[in-house]
């Protein structure tokens, strides 16, 4: 996945504010400052981005910070150009001591491993999990016994597994792919 249709995807989805985190050293602390990583975080509510801003660069991504007349889509295709290796995607606000929800997990061939979505997402909050829950699998042809184990329902199918969390905040609707099945 390219990071342009990345951050129109989740832009669509309405999960701005996000951050963008490109070959961070948090992976590996080792690199440190002579690898190139870059974070962005993106603004708005919803589906309205207002504005984006580079927090963290090292490396070739530093001339990123001086190079206001580029566009959005002119930095995300050099940042490509450079090389991205690895990248998670965190939705809400980052604070100073911790990064708000990782939402996307990549593999190193860019492809999507595990995402994370909620019921919200989909549907208001009054539904009830069950009820959600029949009809989302229906959709999607997932096979659902009608009850959750307690707050937990999950699937493991061939190449993915798909668990269902339900919690006092919001259902969390996991899929993450087995060995080396991926999301494409």
């Amino acid at each position: 996945m390219y990071l342009n249709d990345l951050v129109e995807c989740l832009v669509k989805l309405k999960k701005l504010p996000f951050v963008l985190d490109i070959n961070h050293t948090r992976r590996f602390r080792e690199l440190s400052d002579s690898f190139n990583s870059i974070t962005i975080e993106f603004n708005g509510i919803g589906d309205e981005m207002t504005d984006f801003q580079i927090t963290k660069a090292t490396g070739e991504f530093v001339k990123f910070y001086d190079e206001n007349d580029l566009t959005l889509d002119e930095i995300l295709s050099e940042i490509e150009n450079v090389g991205v290796y690895y990248s998670d995607v965190y939705v809400g606000r980052k604070n100073l001591h911790s990064y708000p929800d990782k939402i996307i997990e990549f593999d190193e061939n860019r492809r999507v491993v595990s995402f994370r979505l909620h019921k919200t997402d989909f549907v208001s909050k009054n539904v009830k999990s069950e009820d959600f829950l029949r009809d989302f699998t229906r959709s999607y042809n997932i096979p659902f016994s009608g009850r959750l184990r307690g707050n937990i329902w999950y699937y493991k199918g061939e190449k993915w597994k798909f668990t269902f969390f339900h919690t006092l905040s919001d259902d969390i609707i996991l899929f993450e792919a087995i060995r080396e099945a991926v999301f494409d």
